[in-house]
């Protein structure tokens, strides 16, 4: 159940996308890396069907994204948890899955218990926001799993319940997208690196084979801005 990316371009007045391409493999996850600017949300957008590519295709196991959307988990940096609506009515809406349908194990791997769920989404904080809408993800059953800047704005405790998400829906064989400037969390759960820079990809490197990431990703960004203003 792989996740393609095939010569996605998609061009703006100030931007655009070059003809990029990489596969994200079952059981894996792929870390886009880039600077502010870079393409990862615009390419998280096209695979959810957000945006349209104007070349190209995203394709999940031979499929379009329509045909699979059921398949298909996301948690973007804004999470759609309704204000006015309880954890439980959350999950109801967004999952369709009554309470005692879905797994207690992402329940307790989030630290989500009855208490957290009878509160309405307007008290909850920006980081038990992104635990709900990373929970309803997951009692999808997703084949796919899109993450978008998902470390954001967490504190040390949600950062490894997320680390520990993400592995555990890689141990699922769900494909895994991430996205996000917190470098060190994203990395350490990511298999595939593939760096952007302006549109382009300059690299796709395993995880397994950098030494230093920081470095790395030093050096590929420089590179590119000495080839450019030489």
């Amino acid at each position: 159940m792989s996740m393609q990316f095939w010569n996605v371009s998609k061009k703006f007045p100030s931007f655009s996308l070059n003809a990029v391409s990489f596969t994200v493999e079952e059981g894996s996850a792929v870390y886009l890396v880039g600077l502010n600017g870079a393409g990862k949300t615009t390419l998280v957008r096209i695979a959810l069907g957000l945006e349209k590519q104007d070349r190209g295709k995203v394709l999940y196991n031979g499929q379009g994204c329509e045909q699979v959307r059921n398949k298909i988990g996301a948690v973007l940096d804004n999470p759609p948890i309704y204000s006015n609506l309880t954890g439980y009515e959350n999950v109801f809406l967004l999952s369709g899955k009554k309470a005692k349908e879905v797994s207690p194990e992402i329940y307790n791997m989030l630290k989500i218990d009855k208490r957290f769920l009878r509160l309405k989404g307007k008290a909850y904080s920006y980081g038990q926001r992104h635990r709900l809408s990373l929970a309803i993800a997951l009692f999808r059953n997703p084949k796919y799993l899109i993450l978008d800047e998902p470390f954001i704005g967490l504190d040390f405790e949600a950062v490894q319940l997320f680390q520990d998400s993400i592995s555990y829906a890689k141990k699922q064989g769900c494909s895994v997208l991430l996205t996000g400037q917190d470098y060190a969390e994203t990395y350490m759960v990511s298999d595939v690196c593939v760096f952007l820079h302006e549109g382009s990809i300059v690299s796709i490197d395993r995880t397994s084979d950098i030494q230093d990431f920081g470095e790395r990703f030093s050096q590929l960004i420089e590179g590119q801005r000495g080839e450019k203003f030489a």
